[in-house]
C-alpha cells in the first residue's frame, strides 16, 4: 500500500490510512525495525478489525484554526 487508502469508519467518517501508521522516524516498520518487536505482527488482523468494527469511537469537533474567530 504505497499510497494509502481512504476508508469510512463505523461513525461515517472518512480514515487515512496509510503505511505511516506503522512507521518510525526512520521509514522503517516499526515491528521489523526491531526483532524485539516482530511478535507484534500477530496482532494485525486485530488493529485492522479495530477500525472496520470499533468497540468504541470518541469524536471531538475542533473549530479551524485558518479562520478569524
Amino acid at each position: 500500500m504505497e499510497h494509502g487508502a481512504v476508508s469510512t469508519d463505523a461513525a461515517g467518517s472518512p480514515v487515512a490510512v496509510t503505511k505511516a501508521l506503522s512507521e518510525d522516524g526512520k521509514g522503517e516498520l516499526k515491528w521489523l525495525a526491531n526483532p524485539d518487536k516482530a511478535g507484534r505482527m500477530e496482532y494485525i488482523n486485530l488493529l485492522a478489525m479495530s477500525l472496520v468494527e470499533p468497540d468504541e469511537i470518541w469524536w471531538n469537533r475542533e473549530k479551524s484554526r485558518g479562520e478569524p474567530g
